[in-house]
């Protein structure tokens, strides 16, 4: 009888597992998936940035006040906070560069992409 009481639990357990191993899948393919973009976008506007490891950051999305969406003029639609309430990653390549007078300059680009694959910044330093 204890055998059996237990069993469920164990199930449950087993489900909760997977489910966390599933979730964190799609959250790593999401993120490949988005760094692989931002190597792209590297490559295509500062080549000599292209074979750097960029580090990651995450941003959570941040969901406006009615009270701001009024003052902006939308309405608080589904659109719309599905739209500014999206995660984002920022991939930053950095790297150093020597000048022509030997001097060394870091060179820092940061690429900003959201949870749908659409790069929303690209920037280098200067």
């Amino acid at each position: 009888m204890l055998q059996q009481d237990h069993e469920p639990e164990r199930l449950a357990n087993s489900t909760e597992e997977a489910l966390s191993d599933s979730a964190i899948h799609d959250v790593e393919t999401t993120v490949e998936n988005a760094c692989t973009i931002a190597r792209r976008v590297v490559a295509e506007q500062w080549p000599q940035l292209a074979c750097v490891e960029p580090t990651v950051t995450f941003r959570h999305g941040v969901r406006p006040s009615r009270a701001a969406l009024r003052q902006l003029g939308l309405e608080e639609s589904e659109e719309v906070l599905k739209r500014v309430d999206d995660a984002s990653y920022t991939f930053t390549f950095a790297a150093q560069e020597r000048t022509p007078e030997g001097y060394i300059m870091p060179r820092i680009a940061r690429v900003t992409v959201d949870a749908h694959q659409r790069v929303i910044k690209a920037t280098l330093s200067k």
